[in-house]
């Protein structure tokens, strides 16, 4: 019974501490994403796969 307990605490330890360290990881990017500026918008392609019944192809689109 005794070895039984020392593995409950065992997982609620390793639980408890990754709850934390989640929130950490959560708090520190909210923080980063509040605290830096939008980079300037750049032109951007986007590739984008076309699956048809009887035809295959790519599409490309986007800015310089």
């Amino acid at each position: 019974m005794k070895d039984a307990f020392a593995v409950h605490r065992r997982w609620t330890n390793a639980a408890f501490w990754s709850f934390v360290g989640a929130g950490a990881a959560g708090a520190g990017t909210l923080i980063y994403g509040l605290s830096t500026k939008p980079s300037a918008p750049h032109g951007r392609v986007r590739v984008t796969p076309l699956v048809g019944a009887d035809s295959v192809g790519i599409s490309v689109a986007g800015t310089l």
